[in-house]
């Protein structure tokens, strides 16, 4: 019980830190909140200042608009607040061990926010009906359902992957073997580029901090694709989450 718990500390940990590095790679706000808002994982990254006042408020027409949404049968949309915020919403499947609730299969849910600036011509943010309309602001949707879309990918990895741990005590032994297969499959310097990938930093941001060039850092990344099966750098953040 204290492996497990031990476990579940150094996962949310990583999982804080991976989600407070999106939250200013991506210029979004992201919490996780299950269905009556009473329990969380992490702490909120870059919260909006809007949004977290309006969510103080007793009875809020924010609160009980996400109420309605997160009732969708869709497990991602994005959409337009009542106060003109873009905001994406994802459902998760979180793993009981990480959770204080004795509900079998626990559901959160991802909110971002969109914190990008508006580029200039864009719409007044107040106005959602004019930034539905307005031409730029749409190509701005398109943008942060891009972002959204990674960063609900990363989390359902990450609790996919977590989820994995969960299982009879042969399966787990199974799995640290081929967690530590992985690694030695892995040079030092290939480790410590997967280490700042699952931090979300860029090529040329893991090149500064290892005093290599960007194309050495893509290189870098190709072999470790090819030595792990993924396919994206996104699934190597995860996978890194419980290999480092």
């Amino acid at each position: 019980m204290a492996d497990q718990e031990h476990n579940a500390l150094r996962f949310l940990a990583k999982l804080q830190q991976v989600q407070d590095q999106y939250s200013g790679f991506f210029s979004a706000s992201i919490r996780l909140f299950d269905s009556k808002a009473e329990e969380r994982l992490t702490i909120e990254s870059n919260g909006s200042p809007m949004c977290m006042s309006k969510r103080c408020e007793s009875n809020s027409f924010c609160q009980s608009y996400c109420e309605r949404v997160i009732k969708a049968p869709e497990p991602f949309q994005v959409y337009t607040c009542p106060y003109g915020q873009l905001i994406a919403i994802g459902r998760l499947t979180v793993p009981t061990q990480y959770l204080p609730s004795s509900d079998a299969s626990p559901t959160y849910y991802l909110q971002i926010v969109d914190r990008k600036p508006a580029r200039e011509g864009a719409s007044d943010s107040t106005d959602p009906l004019g930034s539905l309309m307005n031409g730029t602001d749409h190509q701005r949707r398109l943008d942060f359902v891009e972002r959204a879309k990674v960063i609900y990918s990363a989390y359902s990895l990450a609790f996919d992957f977590a989820g994995n741990e969960s299982g009879p005590e042969s399966g787990n032994r199974v799995y640290q073997e081929q967690r530590a297969e992985i690694l030695e499959g892995l040079t030092k310097r290939e480790r410590e580029v997967l280490r700042l990938v699952c931090t979300g930093l860029s090529n040329q941001q893991i090149a500064d901090q290892l005093v290599i060039t960007e194309h050495t850092v893509k290189l870098h990344i190709g072999n470790i694709l090819k030595k792990t099966g993924l396919t994206n750098r996104t699934q190597l953040a995860i996978l890194g989450l419980g290999l480092l």
